[in-house]
C-alpha cells in the first residue's frame, strides 16, 4: 500500500475494498456475511490496527454508513483505529507529509461525526434474486464476426461509438470453448474457457472445432533497466483464462455470437496442465480476474488505440494446443 492522499478512498487499498465491497453487496446475504465476504476477500481480519487493514476497515464501515447498514463491530473496529491513532501511526510510518497528516486528522474527525447519525439518504441495496444464470455449457465452443480476429469492442471510454463503423469491419471469425464453470461466491457465474486462433474469412464448422489452437497472447511487459530506463519485454502466455460475463443480456447480442456446437467431454486439468505461459497462475484463478469482454477483444483496434502504434497484446496460434488435445473419448 502506499500513501498517496489523505482523504479515504485516495490509496489502493481502499480502492480496492471499496470495489470488493460494491461487488459483494448485491449478495442476498445478511450484514454479518457482507463484512465476514469482504473482509476474506480483502485479506482483512487478522490485525486491524495494521499498515494493511486500517484503511480496509475504514472503508467497510463508510460504506456501512452508505448503504444505511448497521454493524457494530465494523463501526467499533473503526473508531478504535482512529481513536487510537493506529491509522495517522500508519500513514506516519508510510511517510505521509506533516501537512497531509493533519488533513488525515481531520478527515478521520469527519468521518466519526458522519458515522454518528444514519446517513440522510442512505443507498438502496439492489440484491441479486439468487445466483446468477449460467450462459455457457462445459464443452460449449462460440463463435462470433471478428475484425482481425477480435469481435467489435464496447468499451466506450476513448472513442465515439457512434462512429464504430469507420474502425470495424469483421474480416473472419473469433471464438472460445468452454472447459469448465462454477459459482463463485456461491453467486457469480465463472468460465474456464480458451481462446481460438481461427483464420480465413469462411465460418468454422463443428467438425473444424477440434483442430482450432487455442491462442498465444504476446503481452507487452514495462521493466525498469539496469539504467533506470523504461524498456519493454515480450511474455508469451497461451490465451486460457478465467472469466466473467460483465453484461450477460448484452454481450452475445451486441457480438452476434453463436453456439457452434458442444465438443462432450472436455479435460479442464489437462489444459491447465499444459500452461507454460508466465501468467498462468494469474490467469487463471477460480475467483475470476478478467471479464470476456476484455479478453476476446485484446487484439482489437481499441487496445491499438491505447497501446500506441502498437497492439498491447499480440495474438498468433499455439500450435501445440489444438482442442483435439483436450477432449475425452
Amino acid at each position: 500500500m502506499g500513501a498517496w492522499g489523505s482523504g479515504l478512498y485516495q490509496c489502493d487499498e481502499a480502492a480496492d475494498v471499496k470495489e470488493a465491497f460494491a461487488d459483494t453487496v448485491k449478495l442476498p446475504v445478511d450484514v454479518d456475511e457482507l463484512v465476514a465476504r469482504v473482509a476474506r476477500k480483502c485479506g482483512l481480519g487478522t490485525d486491524p490496527t495494521s499498515e494493511d487493514e486500517v484503511d480496509g476497515w475504514l472503508v467497510i464501515a463508510d460504506q456501512l454508513h452508505l448503504f444505511g447498514l448497521d454493524h457494530d463491530p465494523t463501526f467499533q473496529t473503526a473508531r478504535h483505529i482512529i481513536d487510537s491513532g493506529a491509522d495517522l501511526h500508519c500513514k506516519e510510518e508510510l511517510e505521509m507529509s506533516a501537512r497531509d497528516l493533519k488533513k488525515r486528522a481531520q478527515v478521520l474527525q469527519d468521518l466519526k461525526t458522519k458515522w454518528a447519525a444514519p446517513h440522510p439518504k442512505p443507498r438502496k441495496r439492489k440484491m441479486m434474486n439468487g445466483p446468477e444464470k449460467y450462459l455457457f455449457d462445459i464443452g460449449d465452443v462460440w463463435i462470433m464476426p471478428a475484425m482481425d480476429g477480435s469481435p467489435v469492442p464496447f468499451d466506450w471510454y476513448d472513442y465515439d461509438p457512434s462512429t464504430i463503423g469507420d474502425h470495424y469491419t469483421p474480416n473472419g471469425w473469433a471464438g472460445f470453448a468452454v472447459f469448465d464453470r462454477w459459482r463463485h461466491e456461491d453467486f457469480y457465474a465463472r468460465y474456464l474457457i480458451g481462446i481460438l486462433h481461427i483464420t480465413g474469412p469462411e465460418k468454422p464448422a463443428l467438425a473444424d472445432a477440434p483442430d482450432l489452437p487455442i491462442r498465444h497472447v504476446t503481452d507487452k511487459i514495462p521493466y525498469l533497466d539496469a539504467n533506470g530506463d523504461l524498456q519493454e519485454r515480450d511474455v508469451v502466455s497461451e490465451a486460457v483464462y478465467t472469466a466473467y460475463v460483465r453484461t450477460p443480456t448484452k454481450t452475445l447480442r451486441l457480438w452476434e455470437a453463436e453456439k457452434l456446437g458442444s465438443l462432450g467431454t472436455v479435460d479442464a486439468d489437462l489444459l491447465l496442465a499444459s500452461l507454460k505461459g508466465e501468467f498462468k497462475d494469474v490467469h487463471t484463478p477460480r475467483d475470476g480476474v478478467a471479464s470476456i469482454e476484455h479478453l476476446m477483444t485484446l487484439g482489437s483496434f481499441h487496445h491499438k488505440i491505447l497501446g500506441g502504434k502498437d497492439a498491447a497484446s499480440m495474438l498468433s496460434a499455439a500450435p501445440d494446443m489444438p482442442l483435439s488435445r483436450f477432449l475425452g473419448d
